[in-house]
């Protein structure tokens, strides 16, 4: 399981779904989700602030022509942050579709070539 959440007792993987069922985590991960949700939409209450970077529709206001996708939950634990309990909301980007290009341009081999020349040839350089 990439990513999941590990039982300390049984070594076993655990995912949202099984999270938010297990008496040891419940707490944790119910409050963990509605966070990263209330902070993509519009906030949650006084106590956590609104990006307005999605907004839920019901069913019935999506035209026809347009698809629809799933979220897939991911939790982990980062125990240096001042929140260690993280939810990651990601979209089903399988079921999308998008008339533009889709992907994201790097560099060519003599930009890379240029670069690299530099730093060997420049004294005392590092990479």
């Amino acid at each position: 399981y990439a990513s999941s959440v590990i039982d300390e007792e049984t070594g076993k993987g655990l995912e949202y779904r099984d999270l938010i069922k297990h008496p040891k985590y419940k707490t944790i991960w119910t409050q963990s989700a509605p966070n990263e949700l209330g902070n993509l939409a519009q906030g949650v209450g006084g106590r956590i602030p609104s990006t307005n970077t999605i907004r839920f529709v019901s069913k019935a206001t999506i035209p026809s022509n347009k698809k629809i996708t799933y979220a897939q939950i991911v939790c982990k634990i980062r125990p240096q942050k001042a929140d260690p309990y993280h939810t990651c909301i990601t979209i089903g980007g399988d079921k999308l579709e998008y008339p533009g290009e889709t992907a994201t341009p790097t560099t060519n081999l003599t930009t890379t070539k240029v670069l690299f020349n530099s730093a060997i040839s420049t004294h005392n350089a590092k990479f």
